[in-house]
């Protein structure tokens, strides 16, 4: 029998308002991966949110969403977000998880669950 071979990575969206979470998996965690999830994710919401302008994205500082702390222009992550959709991409400060509070919390409850 076939081993199966399932995705190792998870990108997940977490609305705080509704607490809405949308969840992706991927062989590969890259900017591309991120930014395709992304865009997905804002393809559907706006069909519910009126205003995209409204909406703000917060990540880490992880090379799948701003490509290197050191990079002069937005990332792809940031353009799908930006320039596409017309919502805000921000990052929390280097070395603050805390920061990202809503996100960790969830992420540790599906390690604890699954």
């Amino acid at each position: 029998m076939a081993r199966k071979i399932f995705p190792r990575y998870q990108y997940s969206v977490k609305d705080v308002v509704t607490t809405t979470t949308f969840i992706g998996h991927a062989y590969e965690n890259s900017l591309l991966n991120a930014s395709r999830f992304v865009a997905l994710f804002l393809i559907h919401f706006i069909c519910y949110h009126p205003k995209p302008s409204q909406i703000t994205i917060q990540t880490d500082n992880g090379p799948e969403f701003i490509r290197s702390i050191f990079a002069k222009d937005d990332s792809l992550f940031t353009q799908v977000i930006e320039r596409t959709f017309a919502a805000t991409h921000t990052s929390i400060a280097l070395a603050t998880p805390r920061l990202n509070g809503s996100v960790q919390n969830f992420h540790g409850r599906i390690e604890d669950e699954v």
